[in-house]
């Protein structure tokens, strides 16, 4: 009988070990994600804005790509496929 009760006792503090570290991995894991998820998914205006990093720039960058940038410029973002045939 003391045996039995001594080989429980033991398996309880392994159990109680293991979920110690597995409640310290977790809080590691979630953190890391949390911060992954604020690098991929800006907020506030940039991330609102698709791909336009810097709003000043927008016009510039436009202009590289399009002769008539001025045309483009103000027109509501179509999509990131708004522009294939």
């Amino acid at each position: 009988n003391r045996i039995a009760k001594a080989v429980q006792d033991a398996r309880l503090l392994k159990l109680r070990d293991d979920a110690l570290i597995l409640r310290n991995w977790l809080s590691q894991i979630s953190h890391s994600a949390g911060e992954l998820d604020k690098r991929f998914k800006p907020s506030g205006f940039l991330g609102s804005r698709g791909k336009r990093f810097i709003p000043s720039l927008e016009s510039l960058l436009l202009a590289r790509y399009y002769q008539d940038a001025e045309k483009w410029k103000r027109q509501p973002h179509l999509g990131f496929h708004g522009s294939r045939g």
